[in-house]
């Protein structure tokens, strides 16, 4: 994915408004001088000649030797601006002005000099409207150099892939998870572990204030093993097409469900089409949970019936609820439409 890719497919040539004006104007002008024979006329026409010779020549050099690559496959949730970068270089002795690289499918972004030799970042304005993974290429990079009278492009094959990850729908009521393999309340046990600095991820209860502020650190007291048992979320899709609405709010729920649960300390185990992750916890867990539902196709065999755990239905979300398969009488939360 670091490899960059030479911009050498072969170059397209589409004339603008402005350039069809002006082959309009330099028309006239020919017809006029023919017919007349006004040495004024013969000036202006050979004038314009010229400068379409010019747009000609600095048009085609200015795309050539163009490179790209991304350094970093993108992903971000859905609905929501992803953070992506090109990087592109420009050999040779000119510089490359008026540059706009367009992905497959998405708007542009526009960088108006790069200079040669130097690799320069453009910020691609990435968006999708549903989860999965998306190619940004075949990507075209185009110009109007130097007059805006002829639009030239060139495809890059770009090999990078966007990851759009599901948007989590929070639960609607307080999830009560349940507490250590002996009964006891969830969270940190009776008998505490040895102290190590907060890590992105750990749970908050864990933050042992004393030495924190001591040492001007945030320190952390993690529990012995063995006090929470994780807790399993059980995805079911019902064989349902990808994209259908049902299906993908499930998926959605199923998100929040397992964050919500990862926030209060319990390590989670997310069973689905496809997918057995974990148990797991903190934030790269989380992550993982996301990128797995991304890419999760809801046409695969859903988990056995007798899986336990928090069960999350396409079925049950057409009827606005889901249910802990533990306790089949209470709800864990409802699902809005």
């Amino acid at each position: 994915m670091n490899r960059p890719l030479l911009v050498t497919v072969k170059l397209s040539s589409v004339p603008t408004p402005a350039g069809l004006a002006m082959a309009g104007v330099v028309s006239i002008l020919a017809l006029a001088a023919f017919n007349t024979g006004n040495n004024l006329l013969y000036l202006l026409l050979s004038g314009s000649l010229g400068l379409w010779v010019a747009e000609w020549l600095l048009g085609r050099s200015n795309l050539v030797g163009l490179s790209l690559r991304v350094p970093q496959a993108p992903e971000g949730v859905v609905g929501e601006p992803l953070a992506a970068e090109a990087w592109a270089r420009k050999s040779g002795r000119f510089p490359a002005l008026s540059i706009v690289l367009e992905p497959a499918q998405q708007p542009g972004c526009t960088l108006l000099r790069l200079r040669p030799g130097v690799e320069q970042i453009l910020h691609l304005p990435l968006r999708y409207r549903q989860r999965g993974a998306f190619p940004l290429g075949p990507a075209r990079i185009s110009s109007t150099f130097p007059f805006g009278w002829v639009r030239r492009s060139r495809s890059a094959a770009l090999d990078a892939i966007a990851l759009a990850l599901p948007q989590p729908l929070p639960p609607e009521r307080e999830i009560q998870i349940s507490g250590g393999r002996d009964g006891g309340s969830s969270g940190i046990g009776e008998q505490a572990g040895d102290l190590a600095e907060y890590r992105p991820g750990d749970d908050s209860r864990w933050l042992h204030w004393p030495t924190s502020a001591r040492i001007g650190r945030l320190i952390v007291q993690k529990p012995l093993g063995g006090t929470t048992r994780p807790e399993t979320v059980v995805l079911r899709t019902r064989g349902r097409p990808n994209g259908d609405p049902a299906a993908e709010l499930a998926i959605r729920h199923a998100a929040g469900l397992s964050q919500a649960l990862l926030r209060r300390g319990s390590p989670v185990r997310m069973v689905g089409p496809g997918i057995d992750l974990g148990p797991g916890e903190g934030a790269r867990f989380s992550r993982a949970i996301l990128r797995a539902l991304a890419l999760l196709d809801t046409m695969a065999p859903d988990p056995p019936a007798d899986k336990p755990g928090w069960e999350v239905s396409a079925d049950a979300v057409q009827t606005e609820t889901y249910r802990d398969a533990d306790q089949p009488n209470s709800f864990a939360a409802r699902a809005s439409r």
